[in-house]
Protein backbone atom coordinates (compact mmCIF):
# COMPACT_ATOMS: atom_id res chain seq x y z
CA UNK A 1 0.00 0.00 0.00
CA UNK A 2 1.29 3.29 -0.48
CA UNK A 3 0.90 6.80 1.54
CA UNK A 4 -1.41 8.03 -0.93
CA UNK A 5 -4.02 5.40 -0.23
CA UNK A 6 -3.20 4.96 2.99
CA UNK A 7 -4.27 8.48 3.59
CA UNK A 8 -7.74 8.52 2.08
CA UNK A 9 -8.43 5.63 4.46
CA UNK A 10 -7.38 7.33 7.28
CA UNK A 11 -10.80 9.28 6.88
CA UNK A 12 -13.09 6.13 7.13
CA UNK A 13 -10.84 3.81 9.23
CA UNK A 14 -11.62 1.87 12.45
CA UNK A 15 -9.87 3.49 15.57
CA UNK A 16 -7.95 0.10 16.27
CA UNK A 17 -6.51 0.49 12.41
CA UNK A 18 -5.43 3.78 12.98
CA UNK A 19 -3.55 2.85 16.14
CA UNK A 20 -2.04 0.35 13.75
CA UNK A 21 -3.20 -2.74 16.33
CA UNK A 22 -5.25 -4.66 12.98
CA UNK A 23 -3.91 -6.95 10.77
CA UNK A 24 -5.39 -4.54 7.40
CA UNK A 25 -3.21 -3.26 4.59
CA UNK A 26 -3.65 -0.17 6.27
CA UNK A 27 -2.51 -0.91 9.52
CA UNK A 28 0.81 -2.91 8.18
CA UNK A 29 1.61 0.18 6.52
CA UNK A 30 0.90 2.71 9.54
CA UNK A 31 3.23 0.43 11.29
CA UNK A 32 6.13 0.87 8.86
CA UNK A 33 5.31 4.64 7.79
CA UNK A 34 6.32 7.13 10.31
CA UNK A 35 4.86 9.96 8.20
CA UNK A 36 1.07 8.31 7.68
CA UNK A 37 1.54 7.23 11.37
CA UNK A 38 1.45 10.34 12.57
CA UNK A 39 -1.70 11.78 10.81
CA UNK A 40 -3.32 8.41 12.36
CA UNK A 41 -2.26 9.49 15.40
CA UNK A 42 -3.63 13.07 15.07
CA UNK A 43 -6.56 11.57 13.83
CA UNK A 44 -6.81 9.66 17.03
CA UNK A 45 -5.91 12.58 19.43
CA UNK A 46 -9.00 14.22 17.30
CA UNK A 47 -11.38 11.42 17.93
CA UNK A 48 -10.26 11.28 22.14
CA UNK A 49 -10.73 15.29 22.64
CA UNK A 50 -14.40 14.86 20.48
CA UNK A 51 -14.95 11.71 22.93
CA UNK A 52 -14.05 13.75 26.17
CA UNK A 53 -16.27 16.99 24.90
CA UNK A 54 -19.37 14.43 24.19
CA UNK A 55 -19.15 13.04 27.37
CA UNK A 56 -18.80 16.89 28.98
CA UNK A 57 -21.81 17.77 27.11
CA UNK A 58 -23.99 14.51 28.23
CA UNK A 59 -23.07 15.07 32.09
CA UNK A 60 -24.23 18.77 31.65
CA UNK A 61 -27.48 17.69 30.06
CA UNK A 62 -28.02 15.66 33.02
CA UNK A 63 -29.20 18.55 35.31
CA UNK A 64 -30.98 20.75 32.18
CA UNK A 65 -33.41 17.44 32.43
CA UNK A 66 -33.49 17.29 36.22
CA UNK A 67 -34.34 21.35 35.76
CA UNK A 68 -37.04 20.58 33.05
CA UNK A 69 -38.59 17.38 35.44
CA UNK A 70 -38.94 19.96 38.02
CA UNK A 71 -40.35 22.82 36.55
CA UNK A 72 -43.07 20.27 34.94
CA UNK A 73 -43.84 19.15 38.51
CA UNK A 74 -44.25 22.62 39.60
CA UNK A 75 -46.19 23.65 36.84
CA UNK A 76 -48.71 20.96 38.04
CA UNK A 77 -48.81 21.61 41.34
CA UNK A 78 -50.03 24.87 40.46
CA UNK A 79 -52.89 24.07 38.32
CA UNK A 80 -54.06 21.83 40.63
CA UNK A 81 -53.57 24.49 43.74
CA UNK A 82 -55.76 26.85 41.02
CA UNK A 83 -58.54 24.04 40.89
CA UNK A 84 -58.35 23.25 44.36
CA UNK A 85 -58.37 26.38 46.10
CA UNK A 86 -61.88 27.98 44.48
CA UNK A 87 -63.32 24.89 45.66
CA UNK A 88 -61.74 24.75 49.05
CA UNK A 89 -63.34 28.42 49.81
CA UNK A 90 -66.92 27.67 48.05
CA UNK A 91 -66.68 24.40 50.80
CA UNK A 92 -66.11 26.61 53.47
CA UNK A 93 -68.40 29.21 52.50
CA UNK A 94 -70.73 26.47 52.13
CA UNK A 95 -69.98 24.67 55.84
CA UNK A 96 -70.64 28.38 57.26
CA UNK A 97 -73.93 28.79 55.74
CA UNK A 98 -75.19 25.58 57.13
CA UNK A 99 -73.95 25.11 60.19
CA UNK A 100 -74.98 29.16 61.35
CA UNK A 101 -77.68 29.65 63.62
CA UNK A 102 -79.91 32.12 64.37
CA UNK A 103 -81.86 34.50 63.29
CA UNK A 104 -81.57 35.38 59.76
CA UNK A 105 -78.89 38.30 59.29
CA UNK A 106 -81.79 40.54 57.43
CA UNK A 107 -84.91 40.51 59.21
CA UNK A 108 -87.85 40.28 57.26
CA UNK A 109 -90.56 42.59 58.05
CA UNK A 110 -94.31 41.89 59.58
CA UNK A 111 -96.88 43.87 58.27
CA UNK A 112 -100.59 43.44 59.36
CA UNK A 113 -102.71 42.15 56.40
CA UNK A 114 -104.49 43.97 54.19
CA UNK A 115 -107.92 44.23 54.40
CA UNK A 116 -110.33 41.09 53.53
CA UNK A 117 -111.93 41.49 50.46
CA UNK A 118 -115.41 39.37 49.68
CA UNK A 119 -113.95 36.78 47.84
CA UNK A 120 -115.50 33.66 47.13
CA UNK A 121 -114.01 30.07 45.56
CA UNK A 122 -115.00 26.77 46.39
CA UNK A 123 -112.90 23.83 45.52
CA UNK A 124 -113.34 20.95 43.33
CA UNK A 125 -114.54 17.90 45.32
CA UNK A 126 -111.61 16.01 46.86
CA UNK A 127 -109.44 18.89 46.28
CA UNK A 128 -108.66 21.97 49.12
CA UNK A 129 -107.91 25.97 48.53
CA UNK A 130 -106.03 28.50 50.09
CA UNK A 131 -106.78 31.89 49.87
CA UNK A 132 -103.80 34.05 50.09
CA UNK A 133 -103.87 38.31 50.26
CA UNK A 134 -101.00 40.33 48.83
CA UNK A 135 -100.01 44.29 50.04
CA UNK A 136 -102.11 45.33 46.96
CA UNK A 137 -105.68 45.11 47.85
CA UNK A 138 -106.50 43.96 44.25
CA UNK A 139 -104.51 41.28 44.33
CA UNK A 140 -105.81 37.79 45.75
CA UNK A 141 -104.04 35.00 45.34
CA UNK A 142 -106.15 31.61 45.59
CA UNK A 143 -104.44 28.37 45.78
CA UNK A 144 -105.71 24.72 44.55
CA UNK A 145 -104.25 21.73 46.41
Amino acid sequence: MNCRTARTLLLTAEPADLAGRGDTDLSQHLRSCAHCRALATEILEAMGELDHALEVEAAGVQPVRQAIRHAQHRRTRARLLRRLVPLAAAAGLAGLLLVRRGPPAVPIPLRAPAAIHDVSATAPPGHSLAVLHTDDPNIVVIWFF
